[in-house]
């Protein structure tokens, strides 16, 4: 009655392992799996050096040189964003804690909960990225054709609406369809899935394309806050692509598509931190070097 595990694992001839072990060697097993996580570092690397530089500027940096944002709405939906990306990488060290210590319940629990808060960042992002198309594309149709589309409250309060009854439906049908279909469906449901968030990338690249001219207009034609976001946009967009070109060569190189595309879609995660944080921090030196000249012209 009180034979132990090690007891009864020698009695029947197969060790029994913890559910722990087995998820790590099931991940383990997937090919090219290293090349993720591989990737996965480089980025989050490059996340904390500009999150480093970021907090060094704002501390440095004059309150009067910040650029207020263009939306209160739109800064809220992010400010949202950055503090449940903020309990998730602290959760993300309680795992890595609780796999150290072997707390198993505990990391069942931090397991779980990382999953959903992935998910909800990543929903957060794709609204983000779609607002800021939406943005631009509003922007060129106003510049170029003379349009009288206002950037108003219940504009914003319209497209944030809109663009989460979107992504929660979006992302809810997919989530059911994945749940009760066979394992079979899979394949093609990811594939659905992967089309999906491929037009929201092609959205953001024509939103990036028909703003570029604005954005080498004269000062007076755009705001400091709306050239924030045309910064976002065309980063975004230019950092798209040259991952899509890098991520085009490792396949070449042998590695897996699905792994690739995987990174593709988790990325997103680390990339518009990245952009926002560089974007906050050029609008803050453009401030600085605006109050320099501006100092020196009182001077003469």
């Amino acid at each position: 009655m009180n034979a132990t595990l090690s007891e009864i694992s020698n009695s029947t001839g197969k060790q029994v392992k913890p559910w722990r072990d087995k998820f790590f060697e099931s991940i383990s097993s997937i090919k090219d799996i290293e090349w993720f996580f591989g990737l996965l570092v480089v980025l989050f690397s490059c996340y904390l050096v500009v999150f480093l530089l970021h907090i060094v500027m704002y501390k440095w940096g004059k309150k009067d040189r910040r650029v207020a944002p263009l939306s209160p709405l739109l800064a809220k939906l992010y400010q949202v964003k950055e503090k449940v990306h903020m309990i998730l990488q602290l959760l993300v060290a309680c795992y890595a804690g609780s796999n150290f210590f072997h707390f198993t319940w505990t990391t069942y629990a931090v397991l779980f909960t990382i999953s959903g808060l992935i998910c909800v960042v990543w929903m957060f992002i794709e609204m983000y990225v779609i607002l800021i198309s939406i943005f631009c594309i509003t922007k060129y149709y106003n510049h170029t054709y003379s349009g009288s589309v206002e950037l108003t409250t219940d504009f914003w309060k319209a497209a944030i609406r809109l663009t989460c009854w979107f992504v929660t439906m979006k992302n809810l049908v997919f989530l059911l369809w994945g749940t009760y279909d066979s394992q079979d469906e899979l394949t093609k449901i990811l594939s659905y899935f992967f089309g999906l968030y491929l037009s929201t990338q092609l959205l953001l690249a024509l939103s990036a394309l028909s703003f570029f001219p604005i954005c080498f207009a004269r000062r007076q034609e755009i705001a400091p806050a709306e050239r924030i976001l045309c910064i976002q946009n065309m980063l975004l967009t230019a950092l798209k692509i040259v991952l899509i070109f890098l991520l085009i060569f490792i396949n070449y190189c042998g590695v897996e598509d699905g792994i690739l595309c995987a990174f593709f879609l988790v990325s997103d995660i680390l990339l518009l931190p990245i952009v926002v944080k560089i974007s906050e921090i050029i609008s803050i030196c453009i401030k600085q070097e605006h109050a320099t000249v501006d100092l020196h012209m009182e001077e003469i």
